[in-house]
């Protein structure tokens, strides 16, 4: 496996990926089409285009094929970042690529003193993964979705604690 900086020729496969990600954790949670109107909004080549202005997206590589993509944002001078996806393949979990994405992003960010991520409240096993890493939940929210409401937990790792990647 190779993690690398995303790159354009990336985009149709980063779709996929959160595509099915989505679909297996979000089955029942998140209505199919929101699914859908939501992917097609932030993951077309564009908007990830444009994203990389003011973000960073790594992709994890199993022979030629994205299985797995990190995507965050330095949103201070503080070194604090906001983890806005980490998305594998169901057929890739358990497998270390997550870890792997995670490492990629403490490399990259030298120094950072805490990371935000919003995880779905009935995704537990993202909530179970981060907790692994050292994160800690530090709040709750309703996220929307084109109208849809999500019950939506706030994790945080703090440089207090040792990163488990």
């Amino acid at each position: 496996m190779k993690i690398r900086l995303f790159t354009r020729k990336d985009s149709t496969q980063i779709q996929s990926v959160a595509r099915e990600s989505w679909r297996y954790a979000y089955e029942g949670l998140i209505p199919q089409q929101t699914q859908v109107d939501f992917l097609l909004s932030v993951y077309n080549e564009d908007a990830l285009m444009k994203g990389l202005s003011t973000s960073v997206l790594f992709v994890a590589e199993e022979k030629g094929e994205v299985i797995g993509f990190v995507h965050f944002s330095l949103i201070n001078i503080k070194k604090e970042i906001e983890l806005g996806a980490l998305y594998i393949l169901p057929r890739f979990h358990r497998q270390g690529i997550g870890t792997a994405l995670l490492k990629a992003m403490f490399d990259y960010f030298k120094g950072i003193r805490k990371i935000t991520v919003s995880v779905v409240m009935q995704n537990d096993a993202a909530i179970d993964f981060y907790h692994s890493k050292g994160f800690k939940q530090v709040g709750e929210m309703n996220d929307s979705i084109y109208g849809f409401s999500i019950p939506t937990i706030v994790m945080e790792w703090g440089s207090n604690t040792r990163p488990n990647v």
